[in-house]
């Protein structure tokens, strides 16, 4: 991989700031579902007039946009990896020392199996930065794998485009009645580089 899209990359796997203050107890980093992206948390930006200075505490917000725009074969390893340099190089985690902000992590749908991934990476190399993961609207770990080693559970990420429509029709309106089907032609491969990464996980307790 170039030297170019590697800056690319870095780029579009980011953490975006929501929700900042000059002085926080605590930093909640958001792991977005299926073809989520940063902007899925943007309505929590109104949670900072609920926050005042003289709080115990105080929450920053972020975003972390996980998505991999050039492949529609993501590897998780490769995610997780970017990922882990992403914090790193921001100094939200640190391999050495520790933070004056505790670190939460949440997680929607695939989003949660990203950072509870990325979590056990760090802790896999010493770091525990990160105090709690929640996750919303996904099953453990292990049941993620026996739904993907289940073979007559249908694989989205091959589904033809009329069948992905319907799809994300049926789960929670996802894609709205009347929706342009050109438009959304031109998102497919990456729904379906998103579903390939939730379909193809598999749990390695070796790692715990």
């Amino acid at each position: 991989m170039n030297e170019c899209v590697c800056s690319l990359l870095r780029f579009l796997m980011s953490i975006v700031p929501i929700v900042t203050f000059p002085a926080c107890t605590h930093r909640l980093f958001c792991f977005p579902h299926v073809g989520g992206n940063v902007k899925s948390f943007d309505w929590a930006a109104a949670f900072q007039r609920l926050q005042l200075p003289s709080d115990d505490v105080s929450v920053e917000l972020y975003s972390v946009n996980w998505i991999d725009p050039v492949s529609t074969r993501p590897s998780l390893l490769e995610v997780i990896e970017k990922l882990r340099e992403v914090f790193l190089e921001s100094g939200y985690v640190r391999q050495q020392g520790s933070n004056d902000q505790k670190v939460v992590f949440f997680g929607h749908s695939i989003g949660s199996i990203i950072a509870f991934e990325l979590i056990r990476q760090f802790e896999n190399e010493g770091i525990y930065d990160v105090i709690h993961l929640i996750c919303s609207s996904a099953p453990s770990p292990k049941d993620f794998t026996l739904m993907n080693t289940n073979l007559d559970n249908p694989k989205r990420c091959t589904d033809t485009d009329h069948a992905l429509y319907a799809h994300l029709h049926e789960v929670g309106d996802f894609v709205p009645e009347g929706f342009h089907t050109d438009f959304f032609k031109n998102s497919t491969n990456a729904i379906r580089s998103d579903y390939h990464l939730l379909e193809a996980y598999l749990f390695d307790p070796s790692k715990t």
